[in-house]
């Protein structure tokens, strides 16, 4: 007698490639609502006659929706049907980016901006359980190029910024235009049965046995790595505008080269994580970083060392995510739970660091970016060490 369970995971195993398209959509539209607002953050201070010091705090109370959802998201998916949650995050997301510009004060707008944070972090803890669900046995390929797909989105994102720029309704044509992408995925989480949820009960059983001083160092690592990421884009076109080192339109094709080579990284990653070791990649990729941001903290203002440092940091942060996910997974088990603990920490860094750069840039001025970037960047690689030894340690 064969069981209806049995029979669901073998039709769910034939189906991979339908579920890895659907969960790649996902995450490309997640990456296009991700790279938006920042080289929007112009227009929406005048849509909705706010200080570009005022929208710029958008970043950080975007941070906190984001943790928010990272939060429930890690309840939801370990006890509901993962792709019904992404269907109605997804949703709640194309209904966020259609009426910001609509938005014609800042209380509105910054409402709106939470809800693409709280719906930003369901869908990201989502698609990384869920693919972690689905593609065990072969998970580094799929996860970087889960990765990958973000970086995508992230990089056309700005281009679709910069080619409506000129026109009269351009906030309003780059938020409509980037949410007719996020369709196909949302039909297609509808359309498709979710993988097996984990039970609750084995959470609980595999958190008590977790490293716990490991997990907490990942989740920092999480929060220097996204601290830097996603500072660095959505602060890239302002500091190339406000510092007279570009144009408006250049800066946003500047931001698009950073996710450009971000996304290049992350392909190059599909076939390296197949090669190389998770801990040596991680290496060479904070390693990397902290040395390309010094490299332009000590020639801030020189437009030439911006766009080379700019190309090269993609590079290096491309395979940071998806392969301390996987070096995760080969240490312990990650449940929602644990997810939601690095994302957290993730959170923590897109909600910190920007809003400590929006401190000092009204205090400081604009040459003060790349030294920021730089603190957290040394920081990453400081903890990268620390973690490495302890995990030597424990194998010890």
């Amino acid at each position: 007698m064969i069981h209806t369970p049995v029979i669901q995971e073998s039709k769910l195993q034939k189906n991979r490639i339908f579920y890895a398209v659907i969960y790649l959509l996902s995450f490309l539209a997640i990456g296009l609502e991700s790279a938006t607002l920042g080289p929007t953050m112009k227009q929406i201070s005048v849509a909705t006659g706010s200080s570009l010091a005022a929208v710029t705090t958008f970043i950080a109370i975007k941070a906190l929706g984001y943790t928010a959802g990272t939060i429930v998201g890690s309840r939801l998916f370990d006890r509901f049907k993962g792709h019904i949650i992404m269907a109605i995050s997804i949703a709640f997301m194309s209904f966020g980016m259609l009426m910001i510009p609509f938005a014609r004060s800042f209380v509105i707008a910054l409402s709106f901006v939470t809800l693409l944070g709280f719906v930003e972090g369901l869908i990201d803890i989502g698609g990384n359980l869920l693919i972690m669900r689905m593609f065990q046995d072969n998970l580094p390929p799929y996860m970087n190029a889960l990765h990958s797909m973000f970086g995508v989105g992230c990089l056309f994102a700005p281009l679709i910024t910069a080619h409506f720029m000129t026109a009269s309704n351009s906030l309003q044509m780059t938020y409509w235009v980037i949410a007719s992408f996020f369709l196909p995925s949302m039909v297609g989480f509808l359309l498709l049965p979710s993988p097996t949820v984990i039970p609750a009960l084995k959470v609980e059983e595999s958190g008590r046995k977790l490293q716990n001083q490991v997990v907490v160092l990942f989740a920092m690592l999480f929060f220097t790595y996204t601290g830097v990421a996603i500072t660095f884009s959505n602060w890239i076109f302002t500091y190339a505008s406000e510092s007279k080192m570009m144009s408006d339109i250049s800066a946003a094709y500047l931001n698009s080269v950073y996710w450009g080579s971000f996304t290049l990284g992350r392909l190059i990653a599909v076939f390296l994580s197949r090669k190389i070791k998770p801990k040596t990649l991680l290496i060479s990729d904070f390693g990397g970083s902290a040395l390309v941001l010094t490299f332009m903290m000590l020639f801030r203002g020189n437009p030439a060392a911006l766009w080379i440092g700019t190309v090269l940091l993609g590079l290096f942060l491309a395979t940071v995510y998806p392969t301390m996910m996987v070096f995760a997974g080969s240490l312990f088990p990650v449940t929602g739970s644990v997810a939601s603990r690095f994302m957290t920490g993730s959170g923590m860094g897109v909600l910190t660091i920007p809003f400590l750069m929006t401190f000092l840039f009204n205090r400081m001025g604009i040459s003060i970016v790349p030294v920021v970037l730089f603190i957290v960047g040394l920081m990453g690689i400081i903890l990268l060490l620390l973690t490495l030894l302890l995990i030597q340690k424990k194998k010890a």
